[in-house]
């Protein structure tokens, strides 16, 4: 090391024996010293020579620099056992589980003096790491607190602080609203816990049951009663559990401390700290608060849920709907009284920073108690769609008579035209004046739509209402993030480029919802779609990883494609219709869906009418999908759902092809031997892009750099069918260049688009002289300068939809165009074999 005059030793890049003693090295090795050359210092080795002193001194732990405890994974690890403990909004929904099922339940009030917050007060406090205002530090940037994270306790200054998931928050992102997806994911993240927990100490799970999770008649939802049940197994979804009380985990859970904020926050006490974290909990706006683990803290009518914000300003007559409503509506004079107690109520609240108690009251508010103090009349029925997009209908109307309209119609249908009308028109920032002096905005209005979508379970006005509000999944960086370190890409919207987006690196939430929203061309309800999907997908990559081998490009628009193609030839409709229906799936049934399609398992169902509850029924078929491997399922199908439901072998590889071709999913060994093939010729075309051979020396053949090239010239081929055409015949003349040996290379660029197409030709002639069913479409003479079957780029549909292998497989005519086209050897016959096993 060269040490520095003031006595500091700097590491160089490098040391060299000097010239005139090579030769002396040469004849006794290591004999002769070494000189710096180089830089000096070189930064790297400069810095890790400066992190082994701290460590080797103690002014570091290894598990500061190593907060994940990376350093731990090769060492002997024991199943993971997560630890749930279920607590009750207050006793009254404790009264309703403890009736239907057996097990530990609290309520918040009773898990004292453990305190209970949202996992976005425990983001926040997590900004105050790293600040420094002396340094000019801002401190940490978190969008969101992740599971590991709220899995644990925390302790600052003599108070133990816990955190709910964030996936609880049910006004962070709309599929929350799903029971059946809440409980999914619920059971996700214990998989999730279990893989990833490195931590000392158990993790810690906490099962909420909110007043929001019940149905309208009170009662607790079978999804949740058996996912309790599940839990108190002691196993779900591959996890170990253990269910407790909360209190009871104190001593084998994973603690950490929260003493940074004591040095972030100028010198207050503990006490004072926690009065900010409790302020800051009420100052964000959390729809769903959580209730003050001190019994008494705060008068129940200092109490105020941030939903009745937007709605003090105006109160209209509501009509009442007795399958959707919880309470009936109130009379006129009824609701003057409540309007008159609402002020009174607001008045006290503002009011809420003068209390001096520590415990400020944070509670779950039911919805119920938000119905009557709305702007817009409670809806009489259920809309499937926006019926008026371009607002011809209301154009020429003036703009009084439209609100006065929008005021008193209890029509779902009418109510959404209007707004979204009023959206197109004037914005979302326009500001409505009542006659009585009150104002709201059309904001106000679309948020109250959306609230009323939630309520009713009409996911398509959830969709399209919270794609005008800006509203993204909270964690929709990390999900993205997920699925690229798997090595995976990720395109948005349709191909070919410029319109379909590639995500090829980590991006921040908004910059990735901007740019999904880009490719989604501004529509909302897609744009929607598409992080639902992107979530489900990130949910399939921890409990299905295998289902993405072979994959490498991640096409969540083709993905979208297809879904709707599938439930239109599910539904016997037309495309424009499935789509529609698609947006009326819940999200649990968009993620069934979407597993079953990424999956390629084939189902049936019985067809009828076309209606939304339909689609809701198909969706439920879904659920039970049979793979129709075997004769058994075959059978076991046409007993549980008729003969109607078993499929036609006729359109079932066109759909696998678009499948796979959607997924982007590639034969075992195909990127390898694209490059075998690739260092023997000097090009390979496909249709208007091509693979050159000096891709060869840069990348080998099992490098991601070059799977992700070929990957990028396929995506050029815009329908998920022809692209699959396009890899079979590339995989077939890969099999007959492996059977040549390593030594034979061609000197002409390999057309495979060509290649594809000849052997669609030799497939129709061959097909001619069979009389097969081609010869009412194709096989027709004189030739039809277009397929009458409607395949694209001009092949046949029937040749779309044969098996790849067996005499009449694709690959046995690919083969045979391959030779046609190209250079092969033959044998003593002159002949080649084509017949693929």
């Amino acid at each position: 090391m060269i040490k520095r005059g003031d006595g500091i030793k700097l590491i160089p890049e490098m040391y060299a024996v000097p010239a005139d003693k090579v030769e002396l090295e040469f004849a006794e090795p290591k004999s002769q010293a070494r000189e710096p050359l180089g830089r000096v210092p070189l930064i790297w080795a400069q810095s890790l020579y400066v992190l082994g002193r701290l460590l080797k001194e103690g002014f570091l732990s290894p598990g500061e620099l190593d907060p994940l405890s990376r350093r731990l994974v090769a060492e002997p690890k024991y199943e993971t056992v997560i630890q749930v403990a279920f607590l009750a909004e207050d006793s009254e929904v404790k009264e309703k589980v403890l009736r239907s099922l057996d097990i530990p339940c609290l309520t918040f009030d009773e898990v004292s003096p453990i305190r209970v917050f949202p996992a976005k007060v425990l983001k926040y406090i997590f900004s105050s790491l790293g600040k420094n205002t002396k340094l000019a530090m801002n401190g940490v940037k978190a969008d969101v607190a992740g599971i590991l994270a709220t899995s644990r306790f925390y302790s600052l200054e003599g108070y133990t602080i816990v955190f709910l998931p964030n996936f609880v928050d049910e006004d962070s992102f709309y599929p929350v609203h799903d029971i059946d997806f809440f409980c999914d994911v619920f059971g996700v993240e214990l998989l999730n816990i279990k893989q990833n927990w490195k931590c000392i100490g158990r993790p810690l799970l906490i099962f909420p049951w909110l007043h929001w999770m019940t149905d309208p008649y009170e009662n607790i939802h079978p999804c949740m009663v058996s996912v309790s049940k599940r839990l108190m197994a002691g196993y779900k979804f591959g996890a170990k559990v253990q269910v407790g009380k909360l209190n009871e985990f104190l001593n084998t859970s994973a603690l950490s401390s929260l003493s940074f904020l004591t040095m972030t926050s100028e010198g207050l006490g503990g006490n004072a700290i926690m009065q900010n974290i409790q302020d800051l909990a009420v100052e964000h706006k959390q729809t769903s608060l959580i209730q003050s683990t001190i019994v008494g803290a705060l008068p129940k009518e200092f109490i105020i849920d941030t939903r009745q914000k937007s709605v003090l300003s105006a109160r209209i007559a509501h009509s009442t709907t007795p399958d959707v409503l919880f309470q009936p509506t109130m009379s006129q004079d009824e609701q003057e009284r409540q309007g008159d107690e609402d002020q009174k109520t607001l008045t006290r609240t503002e009011d809420l920073d003068k209390v001096s108690t520590l415990e400020v009251g944070l509670s779950f508010k039911k919805v119920s108690e938000n119905f009557s103090k709305l702007h817009l009349m409670e809806s009489t029925g259920v809309a499937e769609k926006i019926t008026s997009t371009d607002g011809l209908q209301y154009a020429g109307m003036d703009v009084k008579d439209l609100i006065e309209n929008l005021e008193h119609t209890t029509l779902l249908h009418e109510q959404v035209n209007i707004i979204h009308y009023l959206y197109y028109e004037k914005g979302l920032n326009w500001t409505i004046v009542r006659k009585n002096g009150t104002e709201y905005t059309v904001r106000d209005l679309m948020i109250e739509l959306y609230d009323k979508g939630a309520r009713l379970q009409q996911w398509w006005l959830l969709r399209h209402t919270a794609g005008i509000l800006g509203k993204r999944a909270e964690n929709l960086d990390s999900i993205a993030t997920d699925i690229i370190v798997r090595q995976k890409q990720i395109t948005f919207g349709l191909p070919p480029e410029p319109r379909e987006k590639i995500i090829t690196r980590p991006l921040p939430s908004d910059e990735l919802a901007a740019l999904i929203n880009e490719a989604c061309e501004n529509d909302w309800s897609v744009a929607m779609l598409t992080q639902e999907v992107l979530f489900s997908l990130s949910s399939i990559f921890i409990t299905q990883p295998k289902a993405f081998s072979e994959i490498i490009n991640i096409r969540v628009g083709l993905l979208i494609q297809v879904m709707v193609s599938e439930l239109a030839q599910l539904l016997k409709i037309p495309i424009a219709d499935a789509s529609q229906e698609l947006m009326n799936l819940s999200p649990f049934e968009i993620q069934m869906f979407l597993t079953n399609v990424i999956m390629a398992k084939e189902y049936g169902f019985a067809g009828g009418g076309v209606t939304s509850k339909r689609a809701k029924e198909a969706a439920s078929e879904i659920f039970r999908l049979k793979r129709k491997s075997t004769g058994a399922d075959d059978v076991d199908s046409k007993a549980q759902f008729g003969e109607k439901t078993v499929l036609d072998r006729l359109g079932r590889w066109l759909r696998r092809r678009q499948l796979d071709g959607s997924l982007g999913r590639v034969p075992v060994g195909f990127y390898p031997a694209v490059w075998n093939v690739l260092n023997r010729c000097p090009e390979i075309l496909f249709e208007k892009h091509s693979l050159k051979h000096s891709m060869t020396k840069e990348s080998t053949s099992g490098e991601m750099k070059f799977a992700c090239r070929v990957q990028a010239v396929l995506n050029y081929i815009s329908a998920p069918e022809y692209r699959q055409l396009f890899i079979e015949a590339a995989m077939t003349f890969c099999l007959m260049a492996e059977l040549l040996g390593k030594n034979f290379k061609w000197e002409m660029p390999i057309n495979i688009g060509e290649i594809v197409h000849t052997a669609n030709r030799i497939f129709i002639d061959e097909q001619e002289k069979l009389k097969s069913d081609v010869t009412l479409c194709c096989a027709q003479n004189p030739r039809p300068p277009t397929p009458p079957c409607g395949g694209h780029a001009g092949i046949c549909q029937y040749f779309y939809d044969s098996a790849p292998t067996g005499r009449w497989g694709t690959m046995v005519y690919m083969a045979k165009a391959a030779a046609s086209l190209t250079t092969l050897p033959t044998g003593a016959t002159g002949n080649i074999s084509c017949v693929q096993q």
